[in-house]
């Protein structure tokens, strides 16, 4: 590269990168939300995990975010670090729970966008990322419990909208890949998301 191009291509690339650091952090709305009975029995009953039929599997109305950069990009690594800081900055155990909200429907955005390229190794990483972003936030609001404060309706609806979906977006891609392996993994995942609420529905 030109020595007289490299200040234009480092300006593009600090722009780009401030961009991304900077941009700011959408949190959930706090309206409460109705669930439709199919979307109830999904959050009372654990998930089944031999769903080999299309009927087995529940819709759920619920708008997932546009995931940004794919965490298979080049650049992706500066995102990550503008999450990490924000996942510093964030005091408050219901902001944060809100946000690890909205990482695990980015992640589970993501891994349908993989899935959609058939790259299913990196489709089971994001979906887990999903997983264990929800898993924060159960343990978030576990907290504010254990503090005596009810958390916010609108914010318990929102994890319980959020794990329905992911149930419903992993029976989807369990059904859609002809490897054991996968299934498997998916199965783990389901169990995962159900144990990780479990404490949350029951009332603990």
């Amino acid at each position: 590269m030109k020595k007289d191009t490299m200040p234009l291509f480092m300006t593009a690339l600090m722009l780009m990168a401030f961009s991304i650091i900077l941009s700011p952090l959408v949190v959930a709305k706090g309206e409460s939300i109705t669930l439709t009975q199919g979307e109830e029995q999904l959050i009372a009953e654990p998930a089944t995990l031999d769903n080999k039929s299309p009927q087995s599997v529940v819709s759920v109305e619920y708008m997932l975010p546009y995931p940004g950069i794919l965490n298979d990009h080049p650049l992706y690594f500066l995102k990550k670090f503008r999450d990490q800081v924000l996942d510093f900055l964030i005091a408050d155990p219901v902001k944060k729970a809100e946000f690890y909200i909205l990482q695990s429907d980015k992640f589970l955005s993501m891994a349908m966008m993989h899935e959609s390229q058939s790259k299913w190794d990196i489709t089971v990483g994001t979906a887990k990322l999903s997983v264990e972003n929800i898993d924060k936030a159960v343990n978030k609001i576990k907290q504010v419990k254990s503090g005596g404060v009810t958390p916010p309706a609108a914010l318990v609806d929102k994890l319980f909208m959020s794990k329905a979906k992911h149930t419903e977006i992993f029976q989807k891609m369990r059904e859609n890949t002809q490897e054991q392996n996968i299934k498997t993994e998916f199965d783990t995942l389901l169990t995962n998301l159900e144990n990780s609420t479990a404490g949350l529905i029951s009332g603990e």
